[in-house]
């Protein structure tokens, strides 16, 4: 799917010029442009971008990461109507719908399995970040000194 999306890329960047093409055309025709090879090398990149950011508290992406997760539970009260009436609507659609009910049941034992299965061992990815982000937090509150006493 990914590759298919590098092809399609391709023949855009292709299609911006004749000197575009040509180019282009030559390197696939002598093994220089490869769209799986660029996918591979997008991976690997992503692959170690992840690696980096997860064993660097102090990495831009991290920081930015952890912050939106701790910037989740204030956005929610303000979304939280507008959740609630989809919800609402939603549960409606669902109870009308019997076909719709069994496979959100299936999904819903799925996630719970899923979520066991993490919450069962440390080393999960799940795990990881909530013990991570648990002992961030505790670290601010021992610093933060009105926290301490109230």
């Amino acid at each position: 799917m990914l590759v298919d999306k590098v092809n399609g890329t391709i023949q855009e960047y292709k299609n911006e010029g004749i000197f575009k093409k040509f180019f282009v055309g030559l390197g696939e025709f002598v093994g220089g442009v490869n769209a799986d090879s660029v996918v591979s090398k997008i991976l690997t990149a992503a692959n170690e971008f992840i690696n980096e950011a997860k064993d660097n508290p102090s990495h831009s992406r991290r920081q930015r990461f952890d912050a939106s997760l701790l910037d989740l539970p204030k956005s929610l009260p303000v979304a939280m109507p507008m959740l609630m009436q989809q919800s609402t609507t939603l549960r409606r659609k669902l109870v009308d719908n019997a076909d719709a009910r069994e496979i959100i049941q299936s999904l819903l034992s799925r996630f719970k399995s899923t979520m066991t299965d993490q919450l069962r061992h440390n080393d999960t990815p799940f795990m990881t970040l909530l013990v991570n982000n648990v002992q961030r937090l505790l670290k601010e509150l021992e610093s933060d000194k009105t926290a301490q006493r109230n």
